[in-house]
């Protein structure tokens, strides 16, 4: 007996609604306090997914699906996207800016490292003045830091000498290091602050191309799976149609015959 045609479109038919079914591969699932992650793979574009399922800080989610960035994919963009001519400028602009000011922070260098010595010297002295047995000691360490700070040691930016302050580090400091070289420490530790804040906007550039990078890649991995969801639904309906079609035609060559 042949098989009619609209009998084989309705078989490819079940293949087609069958093929959703197998799309998504769950490879992994853990818990997030109320909230269940689950580690996916599109079959059907070879992409990585998130999903979502539970609640989070008063948001409810349900099979909500959202794309999986690779870092090491995230790290390509972001250096593609850095070569933009509009990140291109910024960069530029600040690597400018830090030229300028590391060349004044150099020209103050000599008087720095003479301070520093100094400095050294003389909270040596100040601690064999004020042995640890004495109650302003721990308290005055605390002073003695920040007089000390130095770009190869510490890891924030420079405080300013309070010139002003009568405490006893800068009292101490001031009776033996000369007035002229304490003001030239302030001028290169604000040079130093300059270089950090130029710092903080190189890294918000840095950030600013990964956000855009991640943008991009969530939007093209969304526009990949739409594109194969909308091509299976369109088959979809079309064999549908077809098998419709023939059916009904061939109900009406029967009823001729």
């Amino acid at each position: 007996m042949k098989k009619k045609p609209w009998f084989i479109l309705l078989a490819v038919l079940v293949l087609l609604g069958g093929a959703s079914l197998f799309r998504w591969e769950r490879t992994s699932t853990k818990k997030e306090g109320d909230l269940d992650v689950t580690y996916a793979r599109d079959r059907w574009t070879g992409s990585k997914w998130i999903i979502l399922s539970g609640s989070e800080d008063d948001k409810v989610y349900v099979n909500e699906r959202i794309p999986y960035l690779a870092s090491n994919l995230v790290r390509a963009r972001q250096q593609d996207v850095l070569k933009r001519p509009e990140f291109q400028k910024r960069i530029s602009e600040v690597e400018e800016k830090k030229k300028a000011v590391s060349t004044k922070a150099e020209a103050l260098g000599e008087a720095h490292d003479s301070y520093e010595e100094l400095a050294e010297a003389c909270k040596k002295d100040w601690e064999r003045e004020n042995p640890p047995t004495s109650e302003k000691y721990f308290d005055t360490l605390f002073e003695w830091a920040e007089l000390l700070w130095s770009p190869s040691t510490s890891v924030g930016p420079p405080l300013p000498i309070p010139l002003d302050s009568d405490n006893d580090a800068i009292t101490f400091l001031k009776s033996h290091i000369p007035l002229e070289l304490i003001q030239a420490e302030n001028e290169y530790r604000e040079y130093y602050m300059d270089l950090w804040k130029l710092k903080e906007e190189e890294d918000a550039i840095k950030e600013k191309a990964q956000s855009t990078a991640e943008r991009e890649l969530a939007r093209e991995i969304q526009r990949k799976s739409n594109i194969a969801t909308c091509a299976w639904a369109c088959l979809l309906v079309l064999v549908a149609g077809s098998a419709l079609y023939l059916y009904l035609k061939d109900i009406k060559s029967s009823a001729l015959a």
